[in-house]
């Protein structure tokens, strides 16, 4: 009762219905282009009641499109790996007061990707901080009757333009579905993958009890990410598909075994939700390589040293037969495939002892060009062995990481 209360309050003074003169209109603001931007922050989503994504990376653009009204655009919405389309709704009303102010639609009829849907939102915008939570619910095709909640919180950075940002502050626990197993490690919030689910199958499936390559450790300011190296050999490596050394890595996507095909289980990329192209990857890191540079057949080769990986890639979406959901570049051709558009990459992974801070240009692929009327992907790609993918690299090299940005202008 109080949110429908709100909505018809929002409404009301949007159309201009408060008309008293004087010091009575003191509380009714005109809205000029102040709260015009982008606003870069992370979403947590919800179909009916369970979670499906947290901390979930997300741009919402917001523009004055008329007195007293706003036009908001989310763009390659998903929910999780299934591609919702493009949230727009415009002349939302709005009302403010001093540097706040808050705004609110009931109900608009739109067509995505999921079917025909209602949505519906409201939210505030303060300091330029804002709070939105919108609300949809599906109206036919196959998710039809499901209600989806979206409840996003960023900022407007006006310095840097639009940027993903990810500080690695916050962490969860991932507790192993094998029965009677004890396995569980940490992963940082924000859309990623991590080598770690790699280690607990094989810990799992071998009772073994390999450390975890991705852990929580001091940041540069506050919390960062670790990634090591590991040496897992279990005695049957040739037998099982299991690597001598499986390098750590942490990147935006997910992981989804394949046993088959070990590099196939990387999934990367979430949304990128950017009108324009990135520009820059920036960052800090610092690296210590291992002592001993094994191949893939566990064969040390001496005086070679590892090397660390840092690198971003933006990609074609490509929708499968679904039509909905994206099929990811997976480890096997993260580097080659066609659909690559633009890559920003440190150049030298050699050893740094203190933090050291990096700021990569993303630079087109061949001939290709960035386009406004595409869908795209976005991941970045740390890995504590460059070579790792082809499954060789020295056991303890170890790469720590802290705020990461992805900046478009």
């Amino acid at each position: 009762m109080k949110k429908r209360i709100f909505y018809v309050l929002a409404f009301i003074c949007s159309m201009g219905f408060f008309t008293a003169c004087s010091d009575d209109n003191n509380d009714i603001e005109t809205i000029g282009t102040e709260f015009d931007g982008a606003y870069n922050g992370t979403m947590k989503i919800k179909v009916g009641e369970s979670v499906v994504a947290e901390n979930m990376p997300q741009s919402i653009q917001i523009n004055k499109s008329g007195e007293n009204m706003f036009k908001l655009q989310i763009t390659n919405f998903s929910l999780g790996k299934i591609l919702v389309g493009d949230i727009i709704m415009d002349n939302v009303p709005v009302v403010k007061k001093g540097n706040s102010c808050s705004f609110a639609k009931a109900e608009e009829a739109m067509a995505l990707k999921l079917g025909k849907c209602k949505v519906k939102l409201h939210g505030n915008i303060q300091d330029k901080n804002t709070s939105i939570q919108i609300d949809v619910e599906v109206l036919d095709g196959d998710m039809k009757g499901q209600k989806v909640n979206v409840d996003f919180k960023g900022n407007k950075d006006e310095q840097l333009g639009s940027a993903l940002a990810f500080d690695f502050e916050k962490w969860t626990v991932q507790k192993s579905t094998t029965t009677g197993s004890t396995q569980q490690f940490e992963y940082p919030e924000g859309g990623f993958g991590t080598s770690n689910d790699g280690i607990m199958m094989i810990n799992d499936m071998l009772k073994k009890n390999f450390e975890y390559p991705v852990t929580q450790v001091a940041g540069k300011e506050g919390k960062g990410a670790q990634i090591k190296t590991i040496y897992t050999d279990v005695g049957i490596n040739d037998l099982t598909n299991i690597p001598y050394v499986t390098a750590g890595s942490l990147y935006l996507g997910s992981f989804k075994l394949d046993i088959n095909k070990p590099l196939a289980s990387t999934k990367f990329g979430i949304p990128y939700t950017f009108t324009t192209a990135p520009t820059t990857f920036t960052g800090f890191y610092k690296y210590t390589p291992g002592k001993d540079y094994y191949t893939k057949n566990n064969k040390v080769i001496a005086e070679k040293t590892d090397e660390c990986a840092i690198y971003a890639v933006l990609y074609e979406e490509n929708l499968g037969t679904d039509g909905k959901t994206n099929i990811p570049l997976t480890g096997e051709d993260i580097m080659t495939s066609d659909r690559i558009v633009m890559m920003a990459a440190l150049e030298n992974g050699s050893a740094k002892a203190d933090w050291t801070e990096f700021s990569l240009p993303f630079k087109p692929v061949g001939t290709k060009k960035f386009d406004p009327t595409k869908k795209y992907q976005i991941t970045f790609i740390v890995s504590s062995s460059a070579k790792g993918y082809l499954l060789e690299g020295a056991p303890n090299s170890t790469l720590t990481i802290d705020s990461f940005k992805i900046i478009s202008k």
